[in-house]
């Protein structure tokens, strides 16, 4: 019931709405009244008896109007009945003809006089005077000879009134304001400067696009309807095909860049890894030394410390739009609350859409954050991702893919302020902008901050799908030279020939359907290469991170390591759908559909036995609040927020039962209270506190929507 109030009252009020518009056309005594009671405002919205009298006519207030009277041959029976009828028509026709019946102000005019006045072909002041044909043939569509002419011995006489536009004035007032007004709300909200777009939120926008450009579509009937009816071509044909002729032209939502960092170039992935190695294990050495001897200064000369192996962490985050990307960021997050020294033992991210959404912050703020005067308190992370991800990223969105990106359509070359896509990323920029004023990330080159080698950041995978290959290519911050294909799929090794920023880069996983647009690379050779979401290929990192692994073994630089590969989930949902229905149609896209999804679960169970191969642990953490808890969005609810919240709380708190199989995230070495407690002294601050006191806080502001 709590999600489907807002839209049963959302449908009241709009049928509501609807029956009021429509009393104004439709009930009379509805337009009397009104028009007593508010005077000035039924002389705009009421129109005048005549124009209403003629635009509820069915046959188009602007057709020509006919008034057709048959031949008196008409009449072929010979009977003396029919005779008789004959001979009155032909004298009645005579009298026609002779023009001794018209109106004086129309000479060639219908003679109005002799008709009853609700039956009245034209009124005077309704047309322009009157054409007097006489139909002498007819269409023989027997004829295969492009439907020749024959003679009609029952043809009519036919006056044709043309219908003069300015009678509808009080009308033609009603739609310029209509779709003027439309036009207006629609350059205010794709304007660059968001004047409405970020006050009136995702629902409305929609329901005010489909106002607009109805308006918009009201004043291109008008022109087709009346000012160009003669006119060989629509004014909407028109523009179909100009659209289909800048589609040619229009390299559509070109990819943002930036220029290239000069002489940088990234390491390879062995000699990262080499590097990160050297930097990490003497401290990771001695930590394991701490066990034998904790809270003592270890010595990492002893046998027991060389021979020791130690863990180091390999993340995956799977994709599902901003929850996913939320709770990604959330769980490690919390796990960096918990436990300091978590960010230390992790090597490498691979992820996928709304999971690169959450890594990205998570990097952002942990790694690559230059501000070292912050002394991280309680909850400090998990804090400053909820609000992050509280912020509505959809809006900014909308406003162009609703608004912008018709116009933009419409033009031979793109138009960077109505891009949805540009329109998401610099949503992501101002967001963290308002965290941090002072170092905007996601506003700097993507490879910026990887530069300074006295700090050796985790290797990042950012998987995108290339559409005309198909290959699932990435961004990253290394060099794999031994993955397969990896010159055409690392984009930043050619196909990318300047900089992008860290939210460009972001977004090239990101492109969820519909939401966001493929992003479009030109070529020196005149191709065009277009990048979408990176699940169309599978989606779960895992395929990626499982190359990462196999080229670190294969160069021998996992001795004395123990791999953990946690994998954050979408959910664990394996339910297989029913095909049966118009199973001719439906196996079809379902066959398209779940292709994907047998390809991450093959990914991820060839990635779990490998890790399990080089004696490492899988942890798989899903996220299993249903769609209803947390709906698919790019923008999240207070109330959606909540269940994330209370999710990773009783993850991050310890099973009753020690049943890691429950939670596998207890798995973790951190976990250990042994491992924790011998490596630290004092203690940590207990898994889960700062996110019990956001819980806590919150329920003390508000109640969850």
């Amino acid at each position: 019931l709590a999600v489907a109030w807002p839209f049963v009252f959302s449908l009241i009020a709009i049928t509501f709405v609807l029956k009021q518009i429509s009393q104004f056309y439709l009930d009379h005594d509805f337009r009397s009244d009104f028009g007593k009671r508010f005077t000035s405002v039924s002389k705009f919205l009421i129109l005048p008896p005549d124009e209403l009298k003629w635009t509820e006519r069915l046959y188009g207030i602007y057709n020509d109007f006919v008034v057709r009277i048959r031949w008196p041959e008409y009449f072929k029976d010979n009977s003396p009945e029919t005779i008789d009828v004959r001979r009155r028509y032909t004298s009645y026709i005579d009298m026609i003809l002779a023009k001794k019946l018209f109106a004086a102000d129309h000479p060639e005019g219908f003679p109005n006089h002799y008709v009853v006045d609700d039956e009245l072909p034209v009124p005077p002041l309704q047309s322009e005077y009157p054409i007097l044909r006489r139909e002498e043939y007819k269409l023989d569509f027997r004829d295969p000879k492009h439907f020749k002419r024959t003679p009609d011995k029952t043809g009519a006489y036919r006056w044709i009134y043309k219908i003069k536009p300015s009678f509808y004035k009080h009308l033609h007032r009603q739609l310029f304001v209509i779709s003027l007004t439309s036009l207006i709300v629609l350059l205010l909200i794709t304007s660059p400067f968001n004047l409405l777009s970020d006050h009136i939120g995702a629902p409305a926008l929609v329901c005010l696009s489909f106002g607009c450009w109805q308006g918009i579509y009201i004043g291109l009937l008008y022109l087709d309807a009346c000012a160009f009816r003669y006119f060989p071509l629509s004014i909407r044909w028109l523009l179909l095909g100009w659209l289909l002729f800048c589609s040619y032209f229009n390299v559509d939502h070109p990819v943002r860049t930036i220029p290239a960092i000069p002489g940088f170039v990234r390491p390879t992935l062995t000699d990262h890894f080499a590097r990160w190695k050297a930097k990490h294990e003497d401290s990771i050495y001695a930590r394991r030394c701490m066990l034998i001897n904790p809270c003592t200064p270890a010595d990492t000369s002893k046998p027991q410390c060389i021979d020791s192996t130690y863990p180091v962490i390999f993340i995956t985050a799977e994709g599902g739009a901003l929850r996913t990307g939320a709770f990604t960021a959330l769980l490690l997050s919390a796990l960096q609350d918990s436990f300091p020294g978590f960010r230390n033992d992790i090597y490498s991210f691979s992820s996928i859409s709304g999971g690169t959404l959450g890594i990205s912050f998570f990097n952002a703020i942990t790694y690559l954050n230059p501000d070292t005067s912050i002394r991280p308190g309680a909850g400090y992370y998990t804090n400053l991702t909820r609000n992050f991800f509280d912020r509505d990223q959809l809006s900014p969105v909308l406003s162009k893919m609703f608004y912008g990106d018709p116009i933009s359509a419409l033009s031979l070359w793109p138009i960077q302020p109505f891009d949805r896509a540009i329109a998401l990323e610099t949503a992501w920029q101002d967001d963290y902008r308002d965290l941090f004023p002072q170092s905007n990330i996601y506003s700097m080159g993507f490879l910026d901050r990887y530069r300074d080698t006295t700090h050796i950041r985790p290797a990042w995978f950012i998987n995108t799908t290339e559409v005309e290959t198909g290959l699932q290519c990435y961004l990253s911050n290394v060099r794999p030279t031994s993955f397969v294909f990896d010159d055409q799929r690392d984009l930043l090794d050619g196909k990318i020939r300047d900089g992008v920023r860290y939210s460009t880069a972001v977004n090239f996983s990101s492109r969820f359907p519909l939401i966001s647009p493929s992003a479009a690379l030109r070529q020196d050779e005149g191709l065009t290469y277009h990048y979408v979401d990176g699940g169309y290929v599978e989606n779960t990192g895992a395929k990626t991170m499982l190359e990462l692994l196999t080229a670190l073994k294969t160069n021998n630089l996992l001795t004395h390591i123990t791999p953990y590969v946690i994998q954050i989930r979408f959910n664990s949902d394996n339910s297989i759908p029913n095909t049966g229905f118009l199973n001719e149609f439906s196996s079809i896209l379902y066959g398209i559909y779940d292709t994907r999804n047998g390809s991450s679960s093959t990914s991820a169970e060839l990635l779990k036995k490998y890790t399990f191969d080089l004696k490492g642990k899988y942890i798989s953490v899903p996220l299993i609040s249903t769609s209803a808890e947390v709906p698919v969005n790019w923008v999240l609810s207070e109330r959606s927020m909540h269940h994330l919240l209370v999710h990773i709380d009783s993850l991050m708190r310890a099973p009753d039962n020690l049943d890691h199989t429950v939670n596998e995230l207890h798995d973790l070495y951190w976990f250990d209270s042994n491992y924790v407690r011998k490596f630290t002294c004092p203690p940590l601050v207990p898994p889960s506190t700062g996110i019990k006191q956001m819980l806590d806080s919150a329920s003390r502001r508000r109640q969850p929507i």
